[in-house]
């Protein structure tokens, strides 16, 4: 449950909360966020990030959490020659959890096993269209094509495409964000507890 009206950093543009964290306007940033376990599955999704270096240029990967698996993504990260092109930010305040999400250009939550996630609404909230795995409540959330997408989880390829896909075509990202932030009022709080 959450307040969806109260989620966006109103006062700061894409270009404005990439300055005060220190990204550069020009670059294509693909953000996530959770905690960094096996379940949630970041190593596939920088498999897939590797996959996509000629077909986005500029692109960036923001990865937003701590947990047990940081040193494993790091060596992955190290393995995959990834280490200009993905930011790994640790734990951060919701404020500014708030300001990496107004600076990316998609979401991307590709997890084996999510309840009912907050991460998706607020990437929504915000205006960020969505790529995600169709596990869990995330197909509860996301309306495969409608508002965003849906992928297998661990299948690389697939995210892969998914996310080429949106990269490639404005017009589809914009119908996601119009379309994402009527249906998030479906979650906000008020309804939520009536």
């Amino acid at each position: 449950m959450m307040d969806t009206e109260q989620t966006e950093p109103q006062y700061f543009s894409r270009n404005e909360a990439r300055k005060i964290i220190g990204l550069h306007e020009n670059d294509f940033i693909f953000g996530t966020i959770g905690r960094l376990a096996i379940n949630k599955d970041q190593k596939t999704l920088l498999k897939a990030f590797a996959l996509i270096k000629k077909d986005c240029p500029r692109s960036k990967l923001v990865i937003i959490g701590d947990g047990s698996e940081k040193g494993n993504l790091e060596s992955k990260i190290k393995n995959l020659g990834l280490e200009n092109r993905v930011l790994m930010t640790g734990k951060i305040s919701h404020e500014n959890l708030l300001l990496h999400l107004k600076a990316a250009d998609i979401f991307v939550l590709n997890t084996g096993y999510e309840g009912f996630s907050h991460q998706l609404l607020e990437a929504m909230a915000v205006g960020i269209p969505v790529v995600t795995t169709d596990v869990g409540g995330n197909p509860e959330i996301i309306v495969n094509g409608k508002n965003g997408l849906l992928v297998g989880h661990n299948n690389k390829e697939d995210l892969r495409n998914a996310i080429v896909d949106l990269w490639d075509n404005v017009v589809l990202r914009d119908n996601f964000v119009k379309q994402a932030r009527i249906d998030v009022q479906k979650f906000s709080s008020q309804i939520m507890v009536g």
